[in-house]
């Protein structure tokens, strides 16, 4: 089940040597980051396969054996050694296409939630006529660990989902006859894999299984997922090709322009040259009709091309023809002018530079509308679907995007051969998602995770940003350091393209706090007894004596007589916020942030927490810090003077900073408290329930919300653009419409200020059930996702004029497969398409307003079907 069983100890017993990487079995004790690397090394060349002159391409893609480890036996496939014999030797085979992922295919409920390794296998000729070249195996993408198998021999390993891997096979083959080619996935992702997940021990009625969790909201699709195809660039999993003996292995290319001549830099490696061999490379520039951009070729393996008149790659909207491309060929010659290999890269030239305030390419100011997206559909899964892929791009075009972000993981390369021809601006994320528990281990996956990407699409004119994360809790002090080694290493590696994350630790405006030792504050609460009660009750001036007495009654126990008290708190109504101006909606739990948050008010209290959990409810252990409280000074008629700081160590009040709008002098807040004490046996020996309200004068003007603390981010100082999701009206304050506009003003002016970059929303929304309406708006409906991006759009519109505010992203282009939970009625709903891609009635407000930008911004025509005839005097686009 576990990678380090699957790879390491499997591999020795059959005989063969495991990955270089280990995970670990338990888990890892974080030791400090090690230092910062000075100049990383790019990674060995591996240019995606092209059919050319010299290269020959065969698919490996169709139906392939498939066997499932036992659940109860990881090790089997290696204890039985099934990579050296057929598969039917092991079991019941069934047949699996590649590429797919496989948990939607079956009727099975066990292999759709599969957790460990299955096996792969198909049989294959090979040309007798290859025997005098290299040959080599692709993967396009594998989740998420591979060990590859030919002819019983190990070729290679690779742990990373969604980026391709290599090998040379020329050794194993035999020629002019069948191969056997065998490959065992595992799933399993830890806190030491990207993107990260646990496994767990569930009580089932059979006995105890492993359970994969993970935090990222979209399901863990397993499997070869990356097609091939012979001729065009639209191939990837399994592929097999040929290579000369002396090929080119990679290309690295820089554009510019000065002037109307655009300028290409490159530089050339090549790969299986002899000792004092000197082939000859000679570079030419094609246009999109084939012919010679330039007069005469150029010589060398690094130069520059200087293109007289060069058409320039735009993106949508900027110009009548985007995404133009050239092709720029290679050739290799050896002696006698013998061509060797010749590879042709298709580039973009364009120019790209960014500033505090602005993102500029070809020297004119873009603003980004686009999507968050998924490789995700019905029955394949995460599985390359290039009927999907080409109907999301036609309606990525009718809907005016220009730009999306290939959230939370790398796309395919057919994917952004698509997005370069057709003028999509690409924000290229890598697949950390919800990073936490920041290891040496995980910093090192992180960094090689990058330099795959980066040496996959270092050349494409879409790539405009690297995306190094999402969500990561980047308010845990250890994330400073770990983000600044992962942005240096990713700059280092390509300095022309800016680094972003998708943020969810906020910032904090100007703000005020409540003064709850002001002279005009008071506290009114009310206590009930009983372990079942919740609810609001009366007033009761013996709260805090009542809670202390909770709190750190002493039992006699194994501790000689040490009071081993333990509070559980839970917010029983949802603190609710009233001025003489203003009421507003009740605080939700996500808005709270506990957590984070919470905790960090404890360690502003008096009290410093030896554990901190959140689930259901809060849990706090109080242990340590009643050992010097004395019961017996606690009195129902006393005073308590240390009443503010045991309310923050409560995680309810103590300098709340929860945002609640533009408020005036004077605040009231009602709270509930649920207290348990339990003895050191876990003996529950006195509960209560607590009500009431807090009266106090408010300092300044409070402007974000409780998870916005002004030292929570540590990581935007190292980026050059900052991202920031945030779901206003959803998962913050749900149902309350006139609770976004300028809260998502206030937060992005507030990332601005403090970091002085350009800022962008990388995430917004709300979850529709397609069909679902309701009048007036209501959560879910198709009209209440509608009106959300209204109030976004607004909030926008108010940005863009104040000059650092450079894009809109929705989340999501189309509903996706997510794991089984309450909140997810058969996946995540926020799209603007369903999930068999078509369109809800936000689709049809989305594409207004993009093409109402495009207009704006860039000058270009916008679609006459925007709006249906209503009458002769309706003006056309009066909506606009």
């Amino acid at each position: 089940m576990w990678c380090l069983i699957f790879l390491s100890i499997g591999a020795a017993m059959a005989g063969e040597s495991g990955p270089e990487i280990e995970y670990p079995e338990v888990p890892v004790e974080y030791s400090p980051l090690p230092q910062e690397e000075d100049a990383p090394s790019p990674l060995p060349g591996m240019l995606y396969p092209r059919e050319s002159e010299s290269r020959e391409l065969k698919t490996l893609d169709g139906m392939w054996d498939f066997v499932v480890s036992p659940s109860g036996d990881a090790l089997k496939g290696y204890k039985e050694a099934w990579f050296a014999n057929d598969l039917s030797k092991a079991g019941k085979v069934m047949q699996m296409p590649v590429p797919s992922s496989y948990n939607d295919i079956t009727t099975s409920r066990e292999l759709r939630d599969h957790i460990g390794a299955v096996w792969y296998q198909r049989t294959f000729f090979v040309p007798p006529s290859w025997r005098e070249q290299r040959v080599f195996v692709r993967f396009g993408s594998v989740n998420y660990l591979a060990e590859v198998w030919v002819n019983g021999g190990l070729v290679t390993n690779h742990e990373m989902g969604h980026l391709p891997f290599e090998a040379e096979i020329s050794s194993y083959l035999l020629y002019g006859g069948k191969n056997r080619i065998t490959v065992a996935v595992d799933n399993t992702l830890l806190q030491t894999s990207v993107p990260q997940g646990r496994i767990i021990d569930t009580a089932v009625d059979n006995g105890t299984i492993h359970t994969q969790t993970y935090t990222f909201d979209f399901f863990n699709y397993a499997g070869i997922h990356r097609q091939v195809n012979i001729y065009t660039a639209f191939d990837e999993p399994v592929l097999l090709h040929t290579k000369p003996r002396v090929y080119v292995t990679d290309i690295t290319v820089r554009t510019g322009l000065i002037g109307d001549i655009g300028i290409v830099k490159y530089i050339i490696q090549p790969a299986g040259l002899h000792e004092h061999e000197t082939p000859i490379c000679r570079v030419s520039l094609l246009d999109a009709e084939d012919s010679l951009a330039i007069k005469d070729p150029v010589y060398g393996f690094s130069g520059t091309l200087k293109v007289p008149f060069a058409k320039l790659w735009w993106p949508r909207g900027m110009s009548p023809s985007p995404g133009y491309m050239y092709n720029l060929e290679v050739t290799l010659t050896v002696a006698n002018d013998t061509k060797v290999d010749i590879y042709r890269l298709p580039i973009g030239i364009r120019t790209l530079i960014w500033t505090n305030t602005s993102f500029l390419l070809n020297d004119k100011p873009v603003y980004m509308r686009g999507f968050g997206r998924h490789e995700d559909s019905s029955l394949r899964g995460r599985g390359l679907d290039l009927v999907t892929m080409t109907r999301d791009h036609e309606l990525l075009q009718w809907v005016g995007a220009n730009a999306y972000r290939t959230s939370h993981y790398p796309y395919s390369d057919e994917v952004l051969d698509l997005a370069d021809r057709l003028g999509f601006l690409i924000i290229n994320e890598c697949p950390s998602v919800d990073t936490e528990n920041f290891s040496p281990i995980l910093l090192a996956r992180h960094k090689d995770s990058l330099s795959e990407l980066i040496r996959r699409d270092k050349n494409r004119p879409s790539v405009i940003m690297w995306s190094i994360a999402n969500e990561p809790r980047t308010q845990l002090p250890e994330a400073g350091e770990y983000f600044k080694q992962v942005a240096h290493h990713t700059k280092a590696l390509d300095p022309t393209r800016p680094v972003t994350i998708a943020l969810s630790r906020a910032v904090q405006s100007h703000f005020g706090s409540y003064d709850l030792t002001h002279p005009d504050s008071e506290i009114n609460s009310g206590i009930v007894q009983g372990s079942s009660v919740r609810g609001v009750y009366g007033i009761c001036q013996s709260f805090w004596p009542a809670l202390l007495r909770a709190l750190i009654k002493q039992r006699e126990s194994e501790n000689d007589g040490i009071p081993t008290a333990r509070g559980e708190i839970s917010l029983l109504a949802e603190p609710t916020f009233q001025t003489m101006y203003l009421m507003e909606t009740p605080i939700t739990r996500d808005e709270i942030q506990l957590k984070e948050s919470i905790q960090k008010m404890l360690l502003d209290s008096i009290f410093e927490f030896n554990e901190f959990e959140v689930s259901e409810e809060l849990s706090l252990d109080f242990l340590d810090q009643f050992k010097e409280c004395e019961v017996e000074a606690v009195d129902e008629d006393d005073e308590n003077e240390n009443w503010e700081y045991i309310l923050a160590a409560l995680g309810i009040w103590k300098r709340a900073v929860w945002k609640i709008g533009i408020l005036r002098e004077y605040i009231n807040a009602s709270f509930g408290i649920r207290v348990k004490a339990v003895s050191a046996n876990g003996l529950v020996f006195e509960e209560i329930c607590i009500a009431g309200s807090i009266h106090g004068k408010t300092i300044g003007v409070m402007k974000d919300s409780l998870a916005t603390t002004a030292t929570e981010d540590k990581a935007g100082e190292y980026l050059d653009v900052i991202s920031f999701n945030r779901y206003n009206a959803w998962y913050n304050n749900p149902g309350r419409l006139d609770a976004i506009t300028n809260r998502v003003i206030g937060e992005a002016e507030a990332w601005h200020r403090k970091y002085n970059k350009p800022v962008l929303m990388s995430e917004y929304g709300a979850d529709t059930m397609p069909g679902l309406h309701e009048l007036p708006e209501y959560v879910w409906s198709e009209e209440y996702q509608k009106e959300i991006f209204s109030k976004h759009f607004e909030a926008f519109d108010r940005l863009r004029n104040e000059g650092f505010f450079i894009g809109e992203f929705i989340w999501n282009f189309a509903d996706f497969r997510t794991a089984q939970t309450y909140i997810r009625v058969g996946g995540n709903k926020k799209g603007i398409f369903t999930r068999d891609r078509q369109p809800k009635m936000a689709a049809y407000h989305v594409r207004k307003r993009y093409y109402a930008l495009q207009k704006e911004l860039d000058g270009t025509e916008i679609p006459t079907d925007l709006e249906n005839y209503i009458s002769f005097r309706h003006s056309q686009h009066s909506e606009l």
